[in-house]
């Protein structure tokens, strides 16, 4: 009988054990690192890739909205030209009409 009272052989089949417990903890919990490791590379990757995709998507649309702004700055030059061409149209109505009121005024004095 050993020192705690049990069989020598069962004191080393505990020891054993022990022994084998601790080695799988260890190697159970290296395991459980290489797999974070993994997963943050495999996160990292994709990190990665889905900011490059965002980037080119954001430069496509910043290409496209510049297009439009470009649009709206013509069309805004044209509604500007049509209102001038339209205020100097208005312009000569306004002169024809009074040059006609002038002419009607004079013939109904005769």
């Amino acid at each position: 009988m050993g020192p705690d009272g049990l069989d020598p052989s069962l004191d080393r089949l505990r020891e054993d054990l022990s022994r084998e417990i601790r080695s799988s903890a260890a190697e159970t919990h290296q395991h459980a690192e290489a797999l974070a490791a993994a997963a943050r590379q495999h996160t990292e990757g994709r990190f990665v890739e889905a900011r490059h995709h965002f980037d080119i998507v954001a430069e496509g649309l910043m290409s496209k909205i510049e297009l439009v702004a470009e649009g709206l700055n013509g069309l805004d030059q044209k509604v500007e030209r049509l209102r001038e061409d339209m205020r100097e149209g208005f312009a000569q109505v306004d002169r024809r009409f009074l040059h006609l009121e002038a002419r009607i005024v004079t013939l109904e004095r005769r």
